[in-house]
């Protein structure tokens, strides 16, 4: 019988040891503390030589995490993100895959300096590749509107003998119209159509939604317009566009909506939006105090 109760006492206090590491584990205060911040240089001396064990364990750490926030990604998770990637490229400057991917996530994290300083470290290490001075004329292109710099980094692109053969049409095209969304969707799409499911095609889905979203939403104010013109009032509802093309983000719930300032984006986008400029005020009354 004694022995009975002990098994019960021991199976109880495990069964609460479980639940309360459960909820240390998937509280708030433990999301927060595991982004911990590693020093680049005492990591790559306290591994002693283990450098690619500690990288791998690093980019899943990374991975892993960043799958939870990177569609809401606030500052401090993409400056957590850009820290973490700068260490494994430390430990590691010839993984390929981490300048690649984790310059798009840098840039889902609107970290585009980040994006820039990993596509660059990548095309100093790899200089026969030429997608990091595409992606870097991308980001000069749909970010920072910089024609020229665009224009620059197209052409170092095309110049690589392994370049995909539209990359001197897009030069073409930047030096026609100044803009290389298009590219940037042809090349996410010639990605897509090679990678296996995975976090890292999440990530470059979540992508391509954006950029194929950004592309329409000129379009799509063009029909606004044309509306006004017609009719001599702003549109009361979506439906009354007619909009021909459904939300990139519709597989994730996404549809049309006529924000506050009279313009249409997907109600995704809108609410990101939304968080951000709730993220960004309260912030900004933190500071005031």
């Amino acid at each position: 019988m004694l022995r009975l109760v002990l098994l019960f006492v021991c199976v109880f206090s495990a069964h609460q040891c479980q639940r309360n590491l459960d909820a240390e584990r998937f509280s708030s205060v433990g999301k927060k503390e595991r982004y911990f911040l590693p020093n680049a240089k005492l990591l790559k001396a306290g591994v002693m030589g283990h450098d690619e064990a500690a990288a791998d364990l690093l980019w899943i750490r990374s991975i892993l995490i960043s799958a939870d926030f990177i569609e809401n990604c606030e500052k401090k998770e993409g400056d957590w993100l850009y820290t973490m990637l700068q260490a494994i490229v430390h430990l590691e400057p010839k993984w390929k895959s981490v300048y690649h991917y984790g310059g798009l996530m840098m840039d889902l994290c609107d970290n585009i300096d980040g994006s820039d300083a990993l596509y660059k470290q990548g095309f100093s290490e790899f200089p026969q590749e030429s997608r990091f001075a595409f992606l870097l004329s991308t980001n000069a292109s749909n970010h920072h509107d910089d024609v020229d710099r665009a224009l620059y980094w197209m052409q170092k692109a095309a110049s690589v003998p392994s370049a995909a053969p539209w990359y001197s049409a897009a030069v073409a095209g930047l030096i026609k119209k100044g803009d290389g969304l298009d590219s940037s969707i042809l090349y996410l799409e010639q990605q897509l159509e090679t990678m296996p499911p995975s976090v890292l095609r999440d990530f470059t889905e979540e992508r391509y939604r954006l950029l194929v979203h950004d592309s329409l939403v000129p379009k799509i104010e063009n029909l606004r317009q044309k509306f006004i013109q017609a009719t001599g009032r702003n549109p009361k509802t979506v439906e009354e566009l007619h909009i021909p093309v459904p939300d990139p983000y519709e597989v994730k719930g996404g549809r049309w909506v006529l924000s506050a300032d009279g313009h249409i984006r997907s109600s995704i986008i809108e609410t990101k939006a939304i968080r951000k400029a709730q993220v960004s005020e309260k912030e900004l009354l933190r500071l005031a105090k």
